[in-house]
């Protein structure tokens, strides 16, 4: 994506149980030829359309749990990806029942993000979806999915809904 010009910033959000010097290490590891940000706000603060960076961010690539929920919640077009070892991967997928992995595509019943997960999470994969996601109906996908969501979940009271939805959806 950087030799395309497709890659300004890259910013990692990292959740409280992430380890600081473990995910630098992974950074530095990976060898992303973009300039890097971590971010330890949660997505709906940094990426809050009123006022956050929704406007400058035009792609998320996002983990399978509520990070995914509250990215799509801002319109932003984005791919949940998840990758783990083989068996974590087989007592997730008995844990976890259902076809999507995504909760926004587990509470909407449909692919409303990509998912890319273990081996489908691949670099040209990657690159496909990347560009995918830059057209104008990704956006108005993205757009369409987030008003969807807001609307069931509903305004105050959101963490209350959130938790009695994820409940049913992951029994």
């Amino acid at each position: 994506l950087a030799r395309r010009g497709a890659l300004a910033e890259v910013v990692v959000s990292r959740a409280p149980a992430i380890d600081a010097a473990e995910l630098d290490r992974s950074v530095s590891r990976a060898g992303i030829a973009a300039p890097v940000r971590v971010e330890t706000r949660p997505p709906l603060e940094w990426l809050a359309p009123d006022g956050g960076e929704a406007a400058a961010t035009e792609q998320a690539w996002v983990a399978a749990g509520t990070a995914s929920l509250e990215v799509a919640a801002t319109g932003i077009p984005a791919c949940v990806v998840w990758r783990t070892d083989r068996i974590g991967y087989a007592v997730a997928r008995r844990l976890v029942r259902g076809r999507f992995a995504g909760l926004p595509n587990r509470l909407l019943g449909r692919e409303a993000l990509p998912e890319r997960l273990q081996d489908a999470l691949t670099a040209p994969d990657l690159v496909r979806v990347s560009e995918e996601l830059r057209r104008p109906e990704a956006f108005a996908r993205a757009a369409a999915a987030a008003a969807e969501l807001r609307s069931r979940l509903g305004g105050p009271g959101f963490a209350d809904r959130l938790a009695r939805l994820i409940d049913e959806v992951v029994r």
